[in-house]
């Protein structure tokens, strides 16, 4: 038969196998029934595969030819354990069993994992395995007859999940149907469905309970029958919802069969239910009974808004009728007054203050309140009076001929009184609200008009306190103000601090790490333009990024810098000799647009500063102040004295030194000026400035012990001042420059360096330089090179290194060896740890940095 579409047909196969590499030899050799069970093979349609001889030889038809995927046409002629791998320790067994024994093998829906492509995957075959005997009868091979059931194998086990998946869903379902219904039967909230006629269909017990029935007497009943007084407002919402419109949150109001004492409120929704053709065939109803919470709501209401009205009312018969009216719109009374407590000699004289809801007239004819027992209480203090039917009340009068209630008398059964009291206890008035209907006032009446009668107590005596309490006040917000502000500009000053001394920490980290990373690449590029053989390509290339390297490290000094962590070398410093000394760098960097004026008297003391920083603190406002000047204009700079008697800010008392650089320039709003010497913060553009100049000045002048302060102001001008404090020695150290090439040495150099490419670059030097070096990577290898005789003339150390510090080094050095000469060198380091008995070289560093170092240390031995 033909091969399969894409596949190597087995004729071709046969053809192209190399038959001398095989086991089995050419097919000439193979016996004959080898031969003829392959032509039988060969013809069939099922998917056949002989394994021949103790090998296994994998012989196959191009039915079977696609079930091993990328393995035909290789496996063709080869042992099957070369590309079954796989699955040999599977197969294996089953050939081995028939070939031996000669029973046939049969399964179905047997699983294989096999590697047919790409990845492996397991696969599903109908198996049977049957001895191929040669012409003597002795078992040659298995005959090994398939049919691949993978699809469905895989579409029954499909099958099998989803039916169990339906099965527990449905098992699910009706457990939550029963779920539903117990919730349903025992909600708060009161449901039901209706059909399309308005008859009940299914109601729950809340909702029955509303309406006065069993849930059973609402099935098949019209809602009107159920609820004769049904109001418009709901039939209206009905008609909606059977248009096909949903109904969500709609509060009603009306007449509850199963309360008749009064009217509810419910919030309800009404949803159409729609058949399979889409007719709406019913409604679904649910309701919420919000009576008490609207009462509530509305009492909450009422109350704050006499509240705010009795504390802007000042006018005290307009705010005993707005106490009198709020109370009968709490209680529900028919009707309400109030009564001043003014008492005549024989405790008879109430006078009428205001009346709600009925007029004046009605009491005209009829004498005021006597102190019987029924009043007195009230106007004694004594409490609430309360009476469901006061007609009834054994307090009440029985004198003829009115029996208490004179004719004429507004009707009065239901009966509540409160008294209207000081705050030092002293009856004021009275509260009285009366209802024709017996039982009509409750504790929830007596509790929200309590309420309301200490809130008229404290308005009566407050109208009268009004103007010293305004003004008691008025002072008391300007004190709160005041105290507010200042907090709020102690939490200002504090965040700032907290945020730029972890700036710092974060800064100086960096700076360190920056620092050891430039020492070797400084100091290589340094070597290199040196040479004598480098050709000028070259060297401008060097120079180039020499000169971007020591850029780098520019910024780094001043990263640490503003985090005070840069390690100076603080001596007396002449800066009027200094700034004098700048004067042609300054003219020449500023331009000529900047006319430059110094004021740097002679005769002034000296400062503590280290004068190398200074000049470059000097340098950044300068440019700073010419970049303000864009047009051109006046530079300043000034020095002077400037004494600090008591606590300025950031500066201690004593003596300091003043340099002031003032410009003409654009200046700077608050807003600006605050953030000046925030690190990164630059008002001139990308790429035109780093934003540290000003926060390295300002780190540089808090870490010499002085400080930095800025005026500005716009289209005036900036002034920015260092302060720094006078030196107590007025002997200036002089400045000795140092030849690159001058300092050529001899001795021997204990090199000691934790980072192995500053280690190597600094023995280059060293060895330009003359030195003989022996190098250490760590301060216990230096120590054991002493203990093991070493003698150096000179140690050169890092001093951030694990274990033991450069600094512990030279200690320990100075102990043993007290000639041997000590040079400490840094990243930045812990300034706390650094001795001021070592002399410093800071990193990175390059040949000549090098040279004066040592040469510097020699001198001050000599």
């Amino acid at each position: 038969m033909s091969g399969v579409q894409g596949v190597v047909p087995i004729e071709e196969t046969l053809a192209r196998v190399d038959w001398t590499a095989s086991p089995l030899g050419p097919p000439s050799g193979w016996p004959a029934s080898l031969r003829t069970l392959m032509d039988t093979i060969r013809a069939a349609r099922a998917q056949i595969v002989l394994f021949w001889g103790p090998d296994h030889v994998a012989l196959y038809n191009d039915a079977y030819a696609p079930s091993i995927g990328t393995k035909h046409p290789a496996a063709f002629g080869r042992p099957a354990r070369e590309y079954w791998a796989e699955l040999w320790d599977d197969l294996e067994p089953l050939l081995r069993g028939v070939y031996n024994t000669g029973e046939t093998f049969s399964a179905r829906d047997r699983p294989f994992y096999i590697e047919r492509g790409a990845e492996g995957e397991t696969v599903y075959f109908d198996v049977s395995y049957s001895a191929a005997r040669l012409e003597d009868g002795a078992i040659g091979g298995v005959l090994c007859i398939v049919s691949e059931t993978t699809k469905r194998v895989l579409a029954e086990r499909d099958l099998r999940e989803r039916e169990a998946a339906l099965q527990l869903r449905e098992q699910q379902a009706r457990t939550q149907a029963d779920q539903l219904a117990a919730i349903y039967q025992a909600s708060p909230v009161g449901l039901a469905v209706l059909d399309a006629d308005l008859r009940y269909v299914r109601v729950n017990d809340m909702l029955a309970q509303w309406n006065g029935a069993p849930a059973e007497a609402h099935v098949g009943r019209r809602i009107s029958e159920m609820i004769p007084d049904l109001s418009e407002q709901a039939k209206d919402l009905f008609r909606r919802v059977l248009g096909g419109e949903p109904v969500w949150g709609q509060e009603v109001v009306g007449p509850t069969p199963g309360r008749p004492e009064g009217i509810s409120v419910w919030r309800e929704n009404w949803v159409p239910l729609r058949d399979a053709r889409g007719t709406v065939s019913g409604i679904a109803v649910s309701c919420e009974d919000v009576t008490e919470e609207r009462l509530a709501q509305r009492a909450v209401e009422t109350l704050n808004r006499v509240g705010t009205a009795l504390a802007q009312e000042h006018d005290l018969e307009r705010l005993v009728q707005l106490v009198t009216d709020a109370g009968v719109e709490l209680s529900g009374a028919a009707f309400g007054a109030f009564f001043y407590n003014v008492v005549d000699a024989r405790g008879e004289s109430y006078r009428l203050y205001a009346l709600s809801d009925v007029s004046r007239e009605a009491f005209d004819g009829f004498p005021m309140p006597r102190n019987t027992a029924i009043f007195a209480p009230t106007f004694e203090g004594l409490g609430i009076v309360r009476s469901d039917d006061i007609t009834r009340d054994e307090r009440y009068g029985r004198n003829a001929p009115g029996k208490g209630m004179p004719e004429g008398h507004l009707p009065v059964r239901s009966y509540l009184a409160l008294p209207v009291m000081a705050r030092d206890g002293a009856v004021l008035g009275g509260l009285f609200f009366g209802h024709p209907d017996a039982a009509r006032f409750t504790a929830r009446h007596e509790q929200l008009l309590s309420s309301l009668a200490g809130q008229a107590g404290v308005a009566i005596e407050n109208a009268r306190l009004l103007q010293r309490v305004r003004e008691a006040n008025e002072q008391l917000e300007k004190r709160v103000q005041a105290r507010t502000a200042e907090l709020e500009e102690a939490h200002a000053v504090l965040r700032q601090s907290q945020k730029m001394e972890a700036m710092g920490q974060l800064t100086g980290g960096v700076a360190h790490d920056f620092n050891n990373l430039l020492t070797p690449i400084v100091g290589n590029l340094d070597l290199i333009c040196m040479r004598q053989d480098v050709d000028a390509r070259t060297r401008r290339l060097v120079d180039a990024a020499l000169q971007s390297a020591q850029k780098a490290s520019a910024l780094v000094q001043r990263l640490l810098a503003f985090a005070r962590r840069q390690p100076l070398q603080p001596m007396a410093v002449d800066l009027s000799r200094l700034v004098n000394d700048m004067a042609g760098l300054l003219a020449s960097t500023l331009g000529p647009q900047i006319r430059i004026m110094l004021d740097c008297p002679a005769g002034l003391p000296f400062a503590l500063a280290d004068a190398n920083q200074v000049e470059m603190a000097l340098l950044n406002l300068s440019v700073n102040a010419r970049d303000a000047m864009p047009d051109g204009g006046t530079l300043t700079i000034r020095v002077a004295r400037g004494d600090v008697a008591g606590d300025q800010g950031d500066l201690a008392p004593g003596a300091y030194l003043r340099l002031s650089v003032t410009d003409t320039g654009q200046g700077m709003d608050p807003a600006t000026l605050a953030r000046a010497i925030e690190p990164f913060f630059s008002t001139k553009g990308v790429g035109k400035g780093t934003g540290l100049g000003l926060s390295m000045v300002h780190g540089l002048a808090s870490q010499l012990g002085g400080a930095l302060q800025l005026e500005s102001h716009c289209d005036r001008g900036t002034s920015a001042t260092l302060w720094l404090p006078v030196a107590a020695n007025d002997q200036a150290a002089p400045h000795q420059a140092v030849s690159p090439r001058a300092a050529n040495g001899a001795g021997l150099v204990l090199l000691v360096d934790d980072e192995d490419a500053v280690r190597v670059t600094t023995r280059e030097m060293l060895a330009s330089l003359g030195y003989e070096v022996v190098e250490a990577p760590s301060a216990p290898a230096a120590l054991r090179l002493i203990d093991d005789g070493l003698r150096p003339d000179m140690l050169l150390s890092d001093h951030m290194m694990p274990d033991i510090t450069g600094t512990q080094l030279a200690k320990m050095l100075r102990e043993r060896l007290p000639a041997t000469q000590i040079v400490i060198m840094s990243g930045y380091a812990d300034l706390g740890s650094l001795s001021p008995l070592f002399p410093h070289l800071p990193k990175p560093f390059i040949r000549a940095d090098l040279a004066r170092a040592l040469q510097r240390d020699w001198e001050d031995v000599a």
